[in-house]
């Protein structure tokens, strides 16, 4: 089993903010177990890409990895499509909800579930 570990060299990381880091911990601790989160990309929506972040217990073959305190593992194919991604925690009204501010996003659906990128 392999993870590409970060090499600041060639990726440019996915992070957390601090809000997102303290949320990730708290669900970490709530469910009992987790070795860091996951965030890969599903077909879906009207604009073809849905953010999907699992925390996760095992590490997945050929992800890439980034994060000191919590570990971000990325699925080796979202990767061109997520890197430099800043994962945020906020607060919407009564909702709390994880936010992606992805420099590769080039267009959203009207609601917000799924987004595009041009390649």
């Amino acid at each position: 089993m392999s993870v590409t570990l970060r090499d600041p060299n060639i990726l440019q990381p996915v992070t957390l903010s601090g809000s997102a880091l303290e949320q990730v911990k708290k669900e970490i601790k709530k469910r009992g177990s987790g070795i860091g989160i996951r965030l890969h990309l599903q077909t879906a929506g009207c604009s073809g890409y849905m953010y999907k972040l699992n925390i996760i217990d095992e590490i997945i073959k050929d992800d890439y990895c980034f994060g000191d305190e919590i570990q971000v593992y990325i699925e080796k194919k979202s990767y061109s499509l997520l890197k430099g991604t800043e994962i945020d925690f906020v607060r919407e009204g009564l909702n709390q909800i994880f936010k992606y501010k992805n420099p590769n996003e080039t267009g959203a659906c009207g609601c917000g579930e799924s987004f595009t990128v041009d390649n």
